[in-house]
């Protein structure tokens, strides 16, 4: 399976985030099915679970899963307009705040979460209320080589 870089950061950053975020249970909303499979095994590698899986079909409806499952750690695989959706139904439904830790990934443009008027597909939500719904939000980049001349979780 072919992998590209975001998505391989955002597992390492999972999994080297677990003994930080006390929370065993991993949601995902994705619409990257390869992606997120892989995830999933790595996630069981390292004794953590992946409770529930959303497909966004109707971003409403994946927010709606995500609540019932009383969702907390969520990786969203998606692009940047499928995730202002996301982050603005997150926000109508209260998935937001200290409570909830989003990684999503990080190839999206600076304050990717602020509505635009050229949107091809606007939201509901204020630049306030996106704000709010992405302040706990972690992105993944690619960092080609490591800090202080020390390896990386990836090994380079």
């Amino acid at each position: 399976m072919a992998m590209t870089s975001p998505d391989l950061l955002c597992q390492v950053t999972l999994m080297t985030s677990k003994r930080h975020l006390r929370r065993q249970k991993i949601d995902d909303v994705n619409k990257m099915g390869d992606t997120a499979n892989d995830l999933e095994q790595k996630l069981q590698e390292n004794g953590m679970q992946l409770v529930t899986r959303v497909f966004v079909n109707d971003v409403a409806d994946a927010v709606r899963n995500l609540k019932r499952s009383n969702a907390r750690i969520i990786v969203g695989l998606f692009y940047e307009v499928v995730a202002r959706q996301i982050m603005c139904q997150a926000f109508k439904a209260g998935l937001f705040g200290p409570r909830y830790v989003w990684f999503i990934l990080g190839w999206f443009s600076e304050n990717w979460f602020l509505p635009s008027e050229n949107d091809e597909r606007p939201v509901n939500c204020t630049r306030d209320e996106m704000a709010m719904a992405a302040e706990n939000h972690f992105t993944t980049e690619a960092l080609m080589f490591g800090q202080e001349g020390l390896a990386t979780e990836s090994g380079i």
